[in-house]
């Protein structure tokens, strides 16, 4: 693969760039050299020039008094995006899935005032959106089915119309699908890990770092960079430390950073992760085995399930 050197400011000089490059030792014990192509250089270009349009603004959550104000807080979001995970799990689609839906949700609740009753739902559409835009039509799940698995409230239908509603309220912000979230720039850096297990790790820790705002309220390259770094350098060994040391530096200055935005950024994921890691798991459900009959009489929409208010905005 071809090494890229790329301009990080107009005021620093040729001579001070330096290729992505860095090594890792194979099986063998010889150095194996790992790099970021020029391909990967041009679209983290692209995704950091896309990053402010799609980055919603959520700290204003931390401020709303979901009681007296009857909108989503802080709290309510991040359960809701905690549960949208264990559904994400169940149906295993792709982390982009996951990703584009959190997105998705929290770029409707900076837009919208949602009320507390609706954010299941709209976490729960929100997957559906991004399913839709991402797998394969035969992988898209089932509204009816989604709606007893995410235990959200209402019907298929009442899914289908948030569905509506939240392509409505974000149509003008050009195509959903441009979305730069941390998962692409973390998608772009993969080359750098030595396993594939090791970047799957990875993976998993920024998806339980999506679940809480106070993490996911900084730059999406900011906490892609901050997990990179942390299972880059658990995975190196005495002899490539330099080496990664010197690709996560150019990192930072493309991406315009500071050491201390990422021991910052490093301090809120791993609160998050080992709080979640300790959190009591919800109970089991009760399994009934009923006929054939009762499950379609079962699976009919109540005649008393209301369908969702409109939804106010600003």
């Amino acid at each position: 693969m071809p090494v890229a050197t790329v301009e990080i400011s107009s005021q620093q000089s040729q001579e001070s760039q330096q290729p992505f490059a860095m090594v890792h030792n194979d099986r063998r014990g010889l150095a194996e050299p790992v790099s970021l192509t020029d391909e990967s250089i041009a679209r983290l270009i692209e995704l950091l020039a896309r990053e402010p349009d799609y980055h919603p603004k959520t700290d204003f959550l931390f401020r709303i008094n979901s009681a007296s104000e009857d909108k989503v807080d802080a709290r309510l979001r991040d359960e809701a995006i905690y549960n949208l995970r264990f559904l994400h799990k169940f149906y295993n689609l792709s982390p982009e899935c996951f990703a584009h839906a959190v997105n998705i949700a929290d770029r409707f609740v900076v837009k919208v005032k949602v009320k507390p009753k609706y954010m299941a739902c709209l976490a729960t559409a929100a997957y559906l959106i991004a399913a839709k835009m991402i797998e394969d039509q035969s992988d898209w799940p089932v509204p009816e089915k989604l709606v007893c698995m995410a235990r959200c409230g209402g019907s298929a239908n009442d899914l289908e119309r948030m569905e509506v509603i939240i392509r409505n309220k974000l149509r003008d912000q050009r195509c959903l699908e441009e979305a730069a979230t941390p998962l692409h720039f973390l998608l772009e850096l993969q080359s750098l890990f030595p396993s594939v297990q090791a970047f799957q790790r990875a993976v998993g820790e920024l998806e339980t770092s999506l679940c809480s705002v106070a993490v996911y309220e900084h730059r999406p390259c900011v906490l892609a960079l901050a997990i990179a770094r942390k299972h880059l350098l658990a995975a190196a060994g005495p002899a490539n430390r330099n080496a990664v040391d010197e690709v996560l530096s150019q990192l930072c200055d493309l991406f315009q950073l500071s050491s201390d935005s990422l021991s910052e950024v490093d301090a809120a994921i791993s609160g998050i992760v080992s709080r979640l890691q300790t959190r009591t798991p919800a109970p089991r459900l009760l399994v009934w085995a009923v006929s054939r009959r009762t499950l379609v009489s079962l699976m009919r929409p109540s005649a008393q399930a209301s369908l969702l208010d409109p939804i106010r905005e600003d």
